[in-house]
């Protein structure tokens, strides 16, 4: 089995397909991952995961013609195309599964009249009306899923939009939150001190919505810390929040060790404007931490209606506020986010979610099968 993820740095897709391949692998699969960068790896594989690197796609040294003096980058591309079906004939694996819409798109097209099954995971929203993933991915996904590779999104809601929209159908292929991550934990009795949040510095993050409502909260703050945690590769936003944050504010970069972050954490805010299945929130909620969280993606709307979280729509800055005032001040109100937390969250281990995942490698084989067949009969 080949899992094809941009790089092992820190993030979502990332650290989401990490995971998969460690699960995959539990099931006593024989796992490789390849990545399209090698030299910016955060998390580690288990020793028993292969990894070979296939390179990024859109770089290369082009194609020169000394005769006219010109160099041609289409065919630098193309290049690299039959480079990654090389490379991944040779591992020769029983399915290929991709994270995110480019390297899916990428991968599914220097694949095309070999014999591999394909899932592509779609990571965020796929409607470009919330998030524009490159223009490659943009005109292909559509042509891919119906003819090439098996769509998975991470929640109903997403299958509903991909149904409606392309036509396809597609597989609810939801995160999942490993077992050593799962304890019961109910925080309710501590006083709040420590309110954090995690992920890129990144305008999608909307940290800047989150300085907002901190602010708002005036008095109560008074003793306690705000702390992020994230990659910090978008110096631009990085200095705009820190200018507008106030003195217990403060920025870490991010951490290996995301437990020890969370278990020692009162309280944990996710401000995002958009996601696909926030991994954090769900860390957040197996570690029993009180969590406010916005209508990134409709995943935060369901664990809201069984009270796991306080949900709000993003960038609604009074909302935010009042959940914050609410958790901060309120015991009672972080035991039943605890208690309610511990039970939503059994629902999203590997032993609930793997079987979707093996349907779409099943639903990739007959799709495959299917291609084999028309072009070999004609039917």
């Amino acid at each position: 089995m080949l899992i094809v993820v941009n790089s092992l740095q820190q993030g979502g897709a990332e650290r989401a397909s990490v995971r998969l391949a460690e699960s995959f692998l539990t099931d006593k699969h024989e796992i490789v991952v390849a990545t399209w960068n090698s030299n910016r790896d955060f998390y580690k594989l288990d020793s028993n995961i292969n990894r070979i690197n296939l390179g990024n796609f859109f770089h290369h040294s082009g194609f020169f013609v000394p005769m006219l003096g010109h160099r041609f980058n289409r065919i630098g591309q193309l290049l690299n195309l039959r480079q990654y079906r090389k490379e991944i004939k040779r591992v020769q694996p029983d399915v290929v599964i991709c994270f995110e819409a480019l390297v899916g798109s990428i991968t599914a097209i220097s694949l095309l009249g070999t014999k591999f099954p394909i899932v592509v995971s779609e990571r965020v929203n796929p409607n470009p009306d919330v998030y524009k993933p490159h223009q490659i991915a943009q005109k292909l996904r559509p042509f891919i899923y119906k003819r090439i590779a098996t769509c998975s999104v991470q929640t109903q809601g997403f299958a509903n939009w991909v149904h409606s929209h392309w036509k396809v159908t597609a597989v609810v292929t939801p995160n999942h939150i490993p077992n050593d991550w799962l304890i019961k934990r109910v925080t309710s009795e501590n006083e709040v001190t420590r309110i954090i949040s995690i992920g890129r510095f990144e305008p999608q993050k909307g940290f800047d919505t989150l300085l907002n409502a901190w602010s708002r909260l005036g008095s109560i703050t008074t003793g306690k810390t705000l702390e992020i945690f994230g990659s910090q590769n978008n110096a631009e936003y990085l200095e705009f929040l820190m200018e507008k944050a106030p003195g217990n504010v403060h920025f870490h970069v991010a951490q290996e060790d995301v437990k020890a972050v969370l278990d020692e954490s009162s309280v944990f805010v996710s401000s995002s404007r958009f996601e696909g299945f926030p991994n954090v929130v769900l860390e957040a909620l197996a570690r029993g931490v009180p969590t406010v969280a916005s209508f990134s993606s409709d995943i935060i709307n369901t664990l809201s209606n069984v009270n796991a979280l306080l949900g709000y729509e993003p960038e609604d800055e009074d909302k935010l506020t009042a959940h914050l005032r609410r958790i901060i001040e309120d015991s009672s109100s972080r035991k039943q986010l605890s208690i309610a937390a511990n039970e939503a969250i059994s629902h999203y281990t590997w032993e609930e979610v793997g079987s979707n995942w093996y349907l779409a490698i099943e639903r990739a084989k007959k799709q495959k099968l299917k291609r084999i067949r028309r072009f070999k009969y004609g039917r």
